[in-house]
């Protein structure tokens, strides 16, 4: 049977409300879809800064960069972003499009996943311990979103993905284009694959590591704790309200996203 969506029905196919989250999360229920009567589907997957947060109200849906790139692009356009969540999140709103793909009415579906700070998500249900034990803390990130890239990358032969970033690098995956702040014409020195979000969390692992491991973690966390905060003088810029991109920065991403696809 041929699905066809709307915004009145997305919430049967997806879990938007699902929090992955060990830290507190405030997940709207509300997403997006416009149909332009295209065969091609575009497909935005992201946390606040792909969700349109910092925008005004009235105007977030037809500011935010997805809309933008749909019209550049003539194809119907789904949002899959919500404030505050993860890269596994995301990895799971993919897996949940894949498994409706054959029965969506597109002759091609492009996926943009913008990764958001490694670690917003911690399972619950993970042997942090035996982990650790046996890995170095300098591994964890990568290796969390190694999990959501592994879902993410397991894809229909209709699905065209690409992967990138907003505020923070790529770790675990190899970015299709640049990151969202480097086109901004935002630049450091330094490598920076979480944020203060992901330093809740990240704060919270000590309880599970030992011996000569918890030193290395101490000072692991206080060498995050620097990088996360000299990278958010970023957002001292004018190209952000909140800690989030302003109408004009959504613009820019969205018409060097549009040049790539």
């Amino acid at each position: 049977m041929q699905i066809k969506l709307s915004e009145k029905n997305l919430l049967d196919y997806f879990n938007i409300r699902e929090s992955w989250q060990v830290c507190d999360v405030n997940p709207l229920p509300a997403t997006d879809f416009v149909s332009r009567n295209s065969d091609t589907l575009l497909v935005t997957v992201g946390d606040s800064w792909t969700w349109g947060a910092g925008l005004k109200n009235k105007k977030r849906k037809q500011q935010v960069w997805g809309n933008l790139v749909s019209k550049m692009i003539s194809a119907d356009w789904l949002n899959l972003a919500q404030p505050g969540q993860s890269n596994q999140w995301m990895a799971n709103r993919c897996r949940e499009l894949y498994n409706i793909s054959a029965e969506l009415e597109y002759k091609k579906i492009v996926v943009v996943v913008v990764f958001t700070g490694a670690a917003r998500s911690l399972e619950q249900n993970f042997d942090y311990i035996h982990w650790f034990e046996n890995n170095s803390i300098h591994d964890f990130l990568s290796m969390l979103n190694t999990k959501a890239v592994r879902t993410i990358t397991d894809k229909p032969s209709n699905v065209e993905l690409y992967l990138s970033s907003n505020m923070v690098d790529p770790i675990g995956y190899t970015s299709s284009f640049k990151t969202w702040y480097n086109v901004l014409g935002l630049s450091d020195s330094y490598s920076v694959y979480t944020d203060m979000t992901g330093l809740q969390c990240l704060i919270e692992l000590e309880e599970f590591i030992k011996g000569e491991k918890l030193v290395e973690y101490k000072q692991w966390i206080l060498e995050q704790i620097e990088l996360v905060e000299n990278r958010d003088r970023f957002y001292l810029n004018d190209l952000f309200y909140e800690f989030h991109p302003v109408a004009s920065a959504q613009e820019t991403w969205a018409h060097y996203v549009g040049k790539q696809l």
